[in-house]
């Protein structure tokens, strides 16, 4: 594969992952049946992806699947950043058979498979995806994150830091569409586009989750009142501006304990509590639960839907998944 493939000193598997900086864009053989995704960091690229002609500039992400439906016309002062990764490597059970699998609902969603919905849309529009110059410099630190992880492999839990890091540049890429449309209250089936103004509101905070996020501060930074931030937070979203941060600190902490093992001291660090104490503390009020609670009751509903993925997968191919396995994707 392009890059390196890189072995772990452990029992469990192989971490097929690798990340490249390039300035140009190179992609593994078809048989290899490897992801790539593109950071655009500086530059201009025409390229048609799925026989649509695209002109793209920086910042920006392009998400390219196994099908490889890319061919990259002309590049101009470009620099990426690029991740190779076999899906595997966010969960041992995401092969590309069962991703392409008709899956159900609840299945997606217990085993991840939303995080890879950028590599395979149909729609033209999302091809490729523009960025802030702050939502690029968000994704790029978690790419450096990624980098050191697997360059270094310091300790046996070097993995999952890994996957996590580069799980975090997949929740920024869906939340720049989810901040881009809400839930129409008048229908359950359609969504209606928000304010340039409440965009670029909610792009700050969700790229600044892990500080102290305070009103005045918006206020300040977007030259708003507070009346006028509130309305816009209760107009889009039916909630107040701390609750809408209190809502997405704990999405984010469920979205680690679901699929990471991340200890809760690293997890603090990334949605700003200052200790463990205060992280569970603020998860059992909203939840009515422990965070070891919850992790452990994710793990459960996994091993219960373990035989429907062994179903999808290829015929004949032994993936039995022991308990570390599972674990260590939790």
């Amino acid at each position: 594969m392009a890059g390196q493939t890189l072995e772990r000193k452990g029992p469990h598997r192989i971490i097929r992952a690798s990340v490249e900086h390039a300035e140009t864009l190179k992609l593994p053989s078809p048989d290899e049946a490897i992801f790539t995704l593109v950071i655009l960091r500086t530059g201009t690229v025409t390229a048609k992806i799925r026989q649509t002609l695209c002109y793209i500039k920086a910042p920006a992400v392009i998400c390219i699947n196994e099908r490889q439906e890319i061919q990259v016309l002309h590049e101009e002062h470009a620099a990426y950043s690029i991740v190779y990764f076999d899906p595997v490597f966010i969960n041992i059970n995401m092969t590309i058979h069962a991703l392409r699998s008709n899956m159900s609902e609840n299945f997606i969603d217990s085993f991840g498979f939303f995080h890879l919905s950028p590599f395979l849309m149909e729609d033209p529009e999302k091809l490729y995806i523009s960025l802030s110059d702050e939502t690029c410099e968000t994704i790029e630190s978690y790419f450096l994150s990624l980098q050191n992880e697997l360059d270094a492999q310091s300790d046996w839990y070097w993995s999952c830091r890994a996957r996590s890091y580069f799980m975090d540049i997949i929740n920024v890429l869906e939340r720049i569409y989810h901040n881009y449309y809400v839930q129409d209250s008048t229908s359950r089936c359609s969504t209606r586009p928000i304010s340039d103004e409440l965009h670029g509101i909610l792009s700050y905070i969700n790229n600044h989750l892990d500080a102290d996020i305070r009103l005045d501060d918006i206020c300040e930074r977007f030259m708003m009142s507070r009346n006028r931030v509130e309305r816009l937070f209760h107009k889009y979203l039916n909630l107040t501006f701390y609750d809408y941060i209190k809502s997405q600190k704990l999405d984010r902490i469920c979205y680690y304990l679901r699929f990471t093992e991340l200890r809760a001291k690293e997890i603090c660090s990334r949605v700003g509590f200052s200790s463990s104490q205060n992280l569970c503390k603020f998860f059992k009020a909203m939840t009515g639960t422990t965070p070891n609670a919850y992790r452990l009751e994710e793990i459960t509903r996994r091993r219960q839907l373990i035989p429907l993925i062994r179903q999808a997968d290829q015929p004949g191919q032994d993936r039995t998944v022991g308990v570390e396995a599972l674990s260590e994707n939790a």
